[in-house]
């Protein structure tokens, strides 16, 4: 063992003052017979860092409420596409913030996102990291870490003041404590028109060098901001989240997601307005996939006469088809559209066909108008009585049949003895005539016909037979005394009957009675006043 005294050489001390953290230097020296080797080696710590990712949770089919589970990979600090990734309207995105070197006291970190994109919603606000993609682990690839720590997310008072309410969520800290949160700022103006971010910075206590920070940010929905102001309508990578500073130090990563990469459902809603309204069952019949495949409708007043298939992800075409119904007529379907997004509506009835594009909600009424009913039938002279309209009895002209029950109204027969009463609602009616003097009504028997009428139901041969009336006068005489002697008065009675079926009024009868033998006429006789 040999001791040696040695003297820094020169070239270390420039190199000790061209550096700007010298943790250590350390001197390794061999002794040999031949002399001694020195080799410096310096070791420095390094500056502190932060690193943002987002996660790819792969693409459709795989559903986004599972990834980031099983491989570092998962995160990612590129641009994120269809290819990678998929994710809905109103799905959070989770991000993380992978910090290293980092001393164990206190530091602050800024992040923004961009909540509008030439005025249309993108990531309106922040939220839990795993709030959709229940198996995100912002850890992987990050070893040792303790268990996190959580710290509430204010709500952006310009979200809650366009009377949106956002979903409650935590910052998540592995490695680490967050000990408080700034207001919101807006580094290119208040407000949500034109492009628009908003940003916060975080207080936290390191634990570790190395801990990690997670949180989402919540894609938005036209339910909250209306249907033409959503990223739905936005085109290329609105979905942008930044990280500002660590420290106050300069970094500006930004991580993207292409709007190929979010999913806006679609929905279609079909309405049924009958009229009149009431309980009939209108059927339907769909192509494209739709569950159920079919459906029924009842314009009865109430949510019976509509459905709604919604979150409709499988974009493209679709029909739906109403079966007829005796009695009604479909007269039109008219289609609206919001979210317009370049699908079309073509109409062919009784078919609708639809080419559903993404976010699309359409919403088509088919309307449908009852077919009128008529009730008609003929007046007939029924010449043998017999009440059957038989070859040869002709009609008779200017009789009034009246209409009664769900609807009344009367009309007059034509010359031809015809009658109708048109443009009826399904319900229950009777039908009777007016009775004419000296007629006798021989069909219907009870003088009266009863009809129920179904929707485009034609009624027919309603009929009403009548024979004219026929005067049949009986006379009868009778005598006051059946036994007389000479110088007796006797009174004859004369009494006239109308046995038939019309009036003997208007005179044409002419009675004569001759005195009988031994009977004289003594010239006075009273008579009851219809008789001349």
């Amino acid at each position: 063992m040999y001791n040696f005294s040695l003297k820094r050489p020169k070239w270390l001390e420039r190199l000790t003052k061209g550096l700007s953290i010298i943790a250590a230097i350390t001197m390794v020296f061999n002794m040999s017979a031949l002399g001694v080797l020195l080799t410096p080696q310096a070791a420095y710590a390094a500056n502190p860092s932060a690193n943002l990712d987002q996660c790819a949770n792969d693409p459709a089919p795989s559903p986004s409420t599972d990834g980031c589970s099983t491989s570092a990979s998962d995160w990612v600090n590129g641009n994120v596409n269809q290819a990678k990734s998929v994710y809905y309207e109103g799905d959070t995105i989770p991000y993380r913030m992978k910090f290293d070197n980092l001393t164990l006291n206190t530091h602050t970190v800024t992040i923004e996102w961009d909540t509008t994109k030439n005025g249309k919603h993108a990531i309106d606000y922040l939220t839990t990291f795993n709030r959709t993609v229940a198996t995100a682990d912002p850890t992987l690839g990050v070893s040792g870490l303790p268990t996190p720590t959580t710290y509430a997310i204010p709500n952006d008072p310009q979200v809650t003041g366009a009377s949106v309410t956002p979903i409650a969520g935590n910052f998540t800290l592995y490695g680490g404590t967050v000990t408080g949160a700034t207001s919101y700022s807006y580094a290119n103006g208040t407000g949500f028109t034109g492009d628009k971010s908003a940003r916060i910075s975080l207080t936290f206590t390191a634990d570790v060098a190395n801990p990690v920070l997670a949180w989402g940010g919540h894609i938005s929905t036209r339910t909250d901001w209306g249907t033409e102001n959503s990223a739905v309508a936005i085109s290329g990578s609105p979905y942008h989240t930044r990280l500002i500073d660590l420290d106050g130090s300069g970094g500006n990563q930004d991580r993207s997601l292409a709007a190929a990469a979010v999913i806006y459902p679609a929905s279609i809603t079909i309405i049924k307005d009958a009229v009149p309204n009431g309980s009939q069952s209108f059927n339907y019949t769909t192509t494209g996939g739709l569950t159920p495949s079919t459906f029924s409708l009842v314009d009865d007043g109430t949510s019976a006469n509509t459905k709604s298939y919604t979150g409709i992800t499988n974009f493209g075409a679709y029909t739906v088809s109403e079966t007829p119904v005796n009695g009604w007529d479909l007269s039109g379907i008219q289609c609206s559209v919001t979210s317009v997004n370049g699908g079309t509506q073509t109409v062919n009835l009784p078919t609708l066909s639809i080419n559903l594009a993404e976010g699309e909600n359409v919403t088509c009424t088919y309307k449908n108008d009852r077919q009128p009913g008529t009730i008609s039938g003929y007046k007939w002279k029924d010449l043998n009585s017999n009440g059957v309209w038989d070859n040869g009895e002709p009609g008779l002209q200017g009789w009034t049949i009246n209409l009664g029950g769900d609807a009344t109204a009367n009309t007059t027969t034509a010359a031809n003895g015809s009658y109708s009463f048109v443009n009826l609602t399904p319900g229950n009616y009777t039908l009777s005539e007016t009775q004419k003097t000296n007629w006798i009504q021989t069909y219907p028997g009870n003088n009266l016909h009863n009809v129920t009428l179904a929707a485009g139901q034609n009624a027919s041969n309603v009929n009403f037979g009548n024979v004219p009336g026929a005067c049949n006068l009986v006379i009868t005489k009778s005598v006051n005394k059946t036994n007389s002697v000479p110088g007796d008065t006797l009174i004859y009675t004369l009494n006239f009957q109308n046995t038939g079926t019309a009036d003997c009024t208007g005179g044409g009868v002419r009675v004569d009675d001759a005195v009988p033998v031994g009977v004289t006429y003594n010239g006075t006789h009273t008579q009851s006043s219809n008789v001349d």
